[in-house]
């Protein structure tokens, strides 16, 4: 009993069986077939392109079209192997299955592993917004060193990588829960929920730059609550400025985490406010904090962009007014929490309602635990401390505050929703959520027998309705 419920032995059980799985569901889904996959792939290939001098010089153009494979960017290899395997829309051709061939190869398989391809476009630039990012340049290291593999051989491994990546961030979800008081047991219960969740087990299979961010994103969470429980040392603030760089050259998204960085040294500085001495130290550090990552990220990302200033205030309130007119509405709102839980490939095949609705009562109960949590004065021994719910709260709100700012600005330039909020973008706080959800419970529940076994019958429920996605939905929706 002692061995089962070491912590060692508990998540080393948990991330194994994660990575078979995602080894499995890397290799289930066909080739280009996750969300913006053929495009972050392109990319990785441009990255090493661009490594060979003569390749810098070639003149470019630029996509105008964007329904099929041959509208985007693509190099030859990619447009060729999506033709061979008979996955060569982008979008409009998204329901085709794969084909298979009488033997044992898939359709085409042999020819797509004996030709000679070109990996690189010597006429068009990739088509990804922003550029190769940590992500793109990480992956190419893996793609440069296969060279001399085919397509598939490469494709596939750099899917293993993503895989990799989504075991860094159940590893953190783990110590996330330890950090802010759960035991062994009860963490490894949060985490295998963040493993399993449906999205995120199919997300983290995928070519694409998020399954970067997202480890990211746990790891500068984990650094946020150890300086709560410890306070600020060069340990946690070493940790929250390495993720928040990373983040940063990962994605746009990672610049909400200096905003959430500056909220953790403000709440410091406020603690301290009765030390003259620690105050003057910590507003020392807040003040080059802010001005050394403004210069960092300044020539990147400018915060001044974040909010679309229409040339009045009067005039941008009427703009934020009818962003939030058209984008609040029950029917997107409803489409972002079905996308978050489980869409496959363009979200063209989303998990029932009936799942997400149960969901949404879960969450509301949860909701009036939380609130109970705030304005109590006595909580059971077995719950964080209300300092650290407030902070994963506020994580929460950051990111949710941060996107819709990006789908605003988006909006206020076209006229229409084209960012939109799909539930793939709030994936990176998805352990600050399930934390959040079971505190909630707790808080209702009121006794630790109860909530572990609420918990333990929450982790049984979403690895069912894994498998359930699965055998009867991934395997009909392609092969079948």
């Amino acid at each position: 009993m002692r061995t089962i419920r070491h912590p060692a032995f508990l998540i080393s059980v948990l991330l194994a069986a994660f990575f078979f799985k995602g080894v499995f569901l890397a290799t289930l889904f066909p080739i280009f077939t996750g969300q913006d996959e053929a495009r972050h792939y392109n990319i990785i290939q441009h990255v090493n392109e661009t490594a060979v001098p003569e390749n810098q010089r070639i003149p470019r153009g630029h996509a105008k079209n964007k329904e099929s494979f041959s509208d985007y960017n693509f190099s030859e290899e990619i447009l060729q192997t999506g033709q061979a395997s008979g996955i060569d829309a982008f979008r409009s051709g998204l329901y085709n299955t794969a084909d298979f061939s009488d033997g044992y190869d898939g359709k085409n398989e042999r020819a797509i592993t004996e030709k000679t391809w070109r990996p690189i476009n010597f006429y068009n630039p990739p088509d990804v917004g922003g550029g190769p990012s940590l992500y793109h340049t990480l992956a190419a290291k893996i793609e440069s060193a296969l060279s001399d593999q085919n397509i598939l051989v490469r494709f596939y491994v750099i899917r293993i990588f993503s895989v990799l990546l989504g075991m860094l961030a159940v590893l953190f979800a783990f110590l996330i829960a330890r950090t802010i008081g759960f035991d062994a047991f009860v963490s490894t219960l949060m985490a295998a929920l963040v493993a399993f969740q449906p999205k995120f087990s199919m997300y983290t299979t995928n070519i694409n730059y998020d399954t970067l961010l997202i480890p990211l994103f746990f790891l500068f969470t984990l650094g946020g609550v150890m300086s709560l429980r410890d306070g600020l040392n060069w340990k946690n603030i070493s940790i929250m400025i390495f993720s928040l760089t990373l983040s940063v050259l990962t994605k746009g998204t990672g610049i909400i985490l200096f905003v959430s960085f500056l909220g953790i040294i403000g709440f410091h500085l406020f603690k301290k406010a009765k030390n003259p001495k620690k105050l003057f130290v910590s507003a020392v550090l807040f003040i080059g904090v802010f001005l050394l990552s403004n210069a960092l990220f300044e020539t990147k990302y400018s915060l001044r962009e974040f909010i679309p200033f229409k040339g009045s205030v009067g005039t941008t309130f009427a703009s934020l007014g009818n962003y939030l007119e058209k984008s609040l509405t029950p029917g997107r709102l409803a489409l972002s929490s079905r996308t978050y839980w489980g869409a496959l490939g363009w979200n063209n095949d989303i998990i029932t309602s009936h799942f997400t609705d149960m969901l949404w009562v879960v969450q509301e109960i949860a909701a009036i635990g939380i609130i109970l949590f705030l304005f109590t004065t006595k909580k059971p021994d077995f719950l964080p401390e209300k300092q650290h719910m407030l902070f994963l709260l506020a994580m929460i709100l950051a990111l949710q505050l941060g996107i819709r700012l990006a789908d605003w600005n988006v909006f206020a330039s076209t006229g229409a929703l084209d960012l939109g909020t799909p539930g793939r973008y709030f994936l990176p706080n998805l352990a600050s959520h399930i934390i959040l959800v079971f505190i909630g419970l707790g808080m209702l529940l009121g006794t630790r027998e109860r909530f572990r076994n609420v918990l333990l019958g929450g982790v049984i429920l979403m690895c069912f309705f894994s498998i359930f996605l699965t055998f009867d939905v991934i395997l009909p929706r392609f092969y079948l």
